[in-house]
């Protein structure tokens, strides 16, 4: 090579995190989040004893509890077919694809690198194993959510039995355990979106030669 032509290496383009797509799946798992809490009240609430009472019927409690519990999960699952699960992901997972090639396609051509890069920006069968890995991820992430749920819910109602409480007071206790299931929803949101984000943008900057990049958030504490 001739001195003073050295090979120009491309560098990764900056691209933001899509935000407003987190915000989005968040909203579809939220039927879910709602389902937990119905179930709560309207299932575990009146299968408990007037009172909750110290010594011997603590034993009961928890075995009733259990299977009560377990009764709670199933209704909240069969009300979500895996199919309908599947598709919403599915369709998740596809708008975070596209807004990604978008972005990068759009970076690109304002640099002047799209040229003859169409097909790898693409990367069809790399994209379409990550959405794949992703929605069956995902769907198991999603139904784990009933059962942390009615775990923190089960915990409360076992203090509660220590306690000796009332079962008025504790449904009041109760409603917050809908921000048990809340908040795992949310998390599953934030942080696949990222993780299907960022492996399509590593993916497809790769296939076209780009080899280091610099990633931009939203300027909060991702």
């Amino acid at each position: 090579m001739a001195a003073g032509k050295r090979k120009r290496r491309r560098s990764r383009q900056p691209l933001h995190y899509p935000l407003a797509l987190e915000q989005a799946y968040g909203l579809a798992l939220r039927p879910i989040v709602e389902a937990c809490h119905r179930a709560t009240m309207s299932i575990i609430i009146p299968a408990l004893p007037t009172r909750l009472l110290i010594g011997p019927a603590i034993m009961d409690a928890k075995i009733n509890l259990t299977a009560i519990g377990r009764a709670a999960v199933r209704h909240v699952v069969t009300q979500f077919s895996e199919r309908s699960l599947k598709d919403m992901v599915r369709a998740k997972a596809g708008d975070v694809d596209e807004f990604q090639y978008r972005q990068l396609h759009r970076r690109l051509a304002k640099v002047n690198a799209v040229r003859d890069l169409t097909g790898g920006l693409l990367a069809p069968r790399e994209s379409r194993k990550l959405i794949d890995n992703f929605v069956t991820e995902n769907v198991d992430l999603i139904t784990s959510i009933p059962e942390a749920h009615f775990t923190s819910v089960e915990n409360k109602i076992k203090n509660a039995v220590a306690k000796g409480m009332r079962v008025e007071e504790l449904a009041d206790e109760l409603e917050e355990t809908y921000g048990v299931a809340e908040s795992r929803a949310a998390l599953i949101a934030r942080d696949q979106t990222g993780k299907l984000y960022g492996q399509l943008n590593e993916t497809r900057q790769s296939a076209v030669g780009i080899t280091t990049y610099i990633w931009r958030t939203v300027a909060d504490e991702r």
